[in-house]
């Protein structure tokens, strides 16, 4: 796996953007209710690639930084279950948990990866 993100590019789209704590975590589907219902990814794909709205388009970098820094966390006990139960001889469930602690590490680094959203 290749890490391809150049980080001057990332820095500059997250220039504006400062994440906050959210205690109940509303879903980035209420955003876009109405191409959900018509089932159209293309209108939303229109809608972001056209929209100056950098409230909407913050809402989404905090979905993605949430998300990404939850499967971190997660990341972190699977890895920690893994060595507590590898420790134990428990080797059948230690490497079912490193599997998912594997996966969850690389789901906290896909936002990276995805596409970019606009920026001014």
């Amino acid at each position: 796996m290749k890490f391809t993100v150049d980080y001057s590019e990332l820095k500059e789209q997250y220039k504006n953007f400062t994440p906050y704590f959210e205690m109940h975590r509303e879903s980035i589907n209420q955003l876009f209710e109405e191409f959900l219902q018509q089932s159209n990814s293309q209108g939303i794909n229109d809608y972001l690639q056209g929209t100056n709205d950098q409230d909407i388009l913050n809402e989404i970098r905090q979905k993605l930084v949430y998300h990404s820094t939850l499967c971190f966390f997660r990341s972190f006990d699977l890895m920690l279950a893994y060595i507590s139960l590898d420790d134990r001889n428990f080797h059948t469930w230690s490497e079912v948990t490193a599997y998912y602690s594997k996966f969850y590490i690389i789901k906290a680094i896909n936002f990276f990866a995805s596409e970019r959203l606009p920026h001014n």
